[in-house]
């Protein structure tokens, strides 16, 4: 699709597109050329709203559209990264074209996590923490080490399995891994 047909990629838009010729609803010129194009929505699996824009009656995401307006067509299992993780900042410079697992790799830390680290988790049972769950992703797979609150004690197994995750994610990185630091902060 040539979205320069349609739109002009422009950083003073507050989604970075603006109509090139506006658009009709058939019967009333709804957007006149130069409107800003899109309105912000929430995404299906939630969190911060980001740009989208209906086109030929579809919604479409507008950091998708900036993308291919310079790039050419998103190849098949490729995504479009927010560089900086705020979903609603389309500016080209803030976009980049990556696999599903370095997408991943750029996540903040989710903000349910009760652990306050990033890849560990608390097991509890009858409302007692059991054991700490040390994890991350290698190719697609979980990997995943268990550090128990019983043999060890609390503090003992949380210390051991942040180090354990730490020195993974370092080897990780040594290794060429392009996890950043966004993907181990909680803010």
């Amino acid at each position: 699709m040539n979205w320069s047909e349609y739109f002009i990629y422009d950083t003073t838009s507050p989604s970075c597109l603006r109509w090139k010729n506006g658009k009709s609803n058939g019967k009333y010129l709804v957007m006149k050329p130069g409107d800003v194009a899109g309105y912000l929505s929430i995404h299906k699996g939630g969190g911060e709203p980001r740009w989208c824009v209906t086109f030929n009656y579809k919604e479409k995401q507008v950091h998708r559209i900036i993308w291919e307006m310079f790039n050419g067509s998103i190849p098949e299992g490729m995504v479009i990264d927010h560089l900086n993780g705020c979903p609603s900042d389309n500016r080209l410079v803030n976009l980049a074209c990556k696999t599903r697992e370095e997408n991943m790799q750029n996540k903040k830390g989710c903000s349910n996590n009760t652990s306050g680290k990033t890849g560990v988790s608390i097991q509890k049972r009858n409302g007692e923490p059991y054991v700490i769950k040390a994890y991350y992703f290698k190719s697609g797979k979980m990997i995943l080490k268990c550090f128990s609150v019983t043999t060890l004690g609390y503090a003992e197994a949380f210390n051991q399995a942040c180090s354990w995750r730490d020195e993974q994610m370092r080897i990780l990185k040594e290794n060429g891994s392009k996890h950043t630091e966004r993907h181990g902060s909680l803010e």
